[in-house]
């Protein structure tokens, strides 16, 4: 007991003297009593080596947040007049009092044991739209002006009704809050009437042109909407309008924090509530190796939402491809295409991609009129040289498949060989285009 009481006069002295690490002076400081704390601490606070720091220690900060509580006098009437002295800000260090008792005041989590979540029957989650859409948070997003309000507006719709959307997907019928921030209502019913020209009445799903931003009232009043109203599916659109300037905030917290922070809480309460809320957004016109790299902004969006659809459409193209990823559904691909003015399912995954692809060399050739080779052909359908490999084995499946022919010199025709027999045709010369 005496070697102790030794030991720790002489950590005193030396603390006292500056000869002692951070760590080591915040346990001499929590070592003594509350005169004690309060003395050495206004001594400590001196050293020039890490005093500054010392203050804001977590240890630190608990005791002074202790006394604070317990003894009003000495901390009041003698730690901050220390401080006062020492030219610190009073404010400041009183903030971080109250956020060490706002923590303190939180309840503790209780984990879950794994045993337990293995033995727990938890409900699947709802599929609003077959192999599309589902509970949680979803993101949508295309390049502008190429229909990403059009597609949600007839998905919205179906899920409305319960029918099927596009033609043939299942949908979940649920009630709908189309929140429409850049169209105004005449566009809205110019759409609808083209998707369904026979139907006035939709009593399923509402619509609104104004809402509050995101971290100024977004959540609550779609917390309020889901209660008054009942709705199984909220669509943001867009998501562009719905984000404050994040440009102030960026000298406290990078862009990625600022976004987490303004659309996580939204994920936790769709998935919670079991509601879809589905945020339309934009990408961006510079591509990338991973698609989903081009959403706008921050990955942070990406990290946060259940599920991503990327959807993209040439200008001149009736027809869409549905890129998607997410949480339970992995990697997907849906093909839509614009009928009598409305989406229709086309097919899905890869599979249809190889015969869309094969119904255009199909077109090239015959629009050729002559057999073309590999790299003629490939110019012919604007694919890149770097596809060259994978392109030739597809033509190699098409004539396994007789949806083409093989000549004699190596290149495809649309007919039969017979009627391109250029095996004595050198392959130099120049041909007549076939008739």
């Amino acid at each position: 007991m005496a070697e102790h009481s030794t030991d720790q006069a002489a950590q005193d002295m030396a603390f006292r003297n500056g000869g002692v690490s951070l760590p080591m002076a915040v346990d001499i400081l929590n070592r003594n009593d509350n005169e004690g704390f309060v003395e050495l601490l206004t001594v400590a606070l001196t050293n020039p080596v890490w005093g500054a720091r010392l203050l804001y220690q977590p240890l630190i900060l608990s005791r002074a947040m202790q006394l604070r509580q317990q003894n009003v006098p000495l901390y009041r009437g003698v730690l901050l007049d220390g401080l006062r002295t020492l030219h610190i800000y009073i404010p400041d260090f009183e903030r971080a009092l109250d956020e060490v008792e706002r923590r303190q005041e939180r309840p503790h989590l209780t984990p879950t044991s794994l045993t337990t979540v293995m033995h727990t029957d938890y409900p699947k989650p709802i599929f609003f739209v077959a192999k599309l859409l589902h509970e949680g948070l979803t993101l949508l997003a295309g390049k502008m002006k190429r229909g990403k309000s059009y597609l949600a507006l007839d998905m919205a719709i179906s899920i409305s009704f319960g029918h099927l959307a596009f033609r043939r997907v299942p949908t979940q019928q649920a009630k709908v809050l189309y929140v429409s921030l850049e169209d105004s209502f005449p566009l809205i019913q110019d759409r609808v009437t083209r998707i369904h020209p026979t139907i006035t009445t939709f009593p399923a799903l509402d619509v609104v042109h104004d809402f509050p931003t995101l971290g100024n009232g977004c959540l609550d009043e779609i917390q309020h909407q889901v209660d008054e109203h009942g709705y199984g599916v909220v669509i943001l659109d867009t998501l562009g309008r719905l984000t404050p300037d994040l440009s102030s905030q960026r000298k406290k917290v990078n862009e990625y924090e600022a976004m987490t922070a303004l659309i996580g809480p939204l994920q936790r309460y769709a998935n919670d509530a079991h509601i879809a809320i589905v945020m339309i957004d934009h990408v961006r016109k510079a591509e990338a190796d991973d698609l989903f790299d081009t959403i706008m902004g921050t990955s942070a969006k990406m990290g946060v939402a259940d599920h991503a659809i990327i959807y993209q459409r040439k200008d001149t193209d009736l027809e869409a491809l549905l890129h998607m990823r997410g949480r339970w559904i992995g990697d997907d691909k849906l093909v839509l295409t614009m009928a009598d003015g409305h989406l229709e399912f086309l097919g899905q995954g890869e599979q249809y991609d190889l015969s869309r692809e094969q119904r255009r060399v199909l077109k090239a050739l015959e629009d050729e009129g002559l057999p073309l080779k590999i790299e003629p052909l490939m110019r012919a359908l604007n694919l890149p040289q770097g596809q060259y490999a994978r392109f030739r084995q597809v033509l190699s499946r098409m004539v396994k498949a007789t949806l083409i022919d093989r000549t004699g010199q190596g290149a495809y025709c649309a007919l039969r060989r017979a009627d391109y027999d250029d095996s004595e045709i050198p392959e130099t010369e120049e041909r007549e285009r076939f008739p």
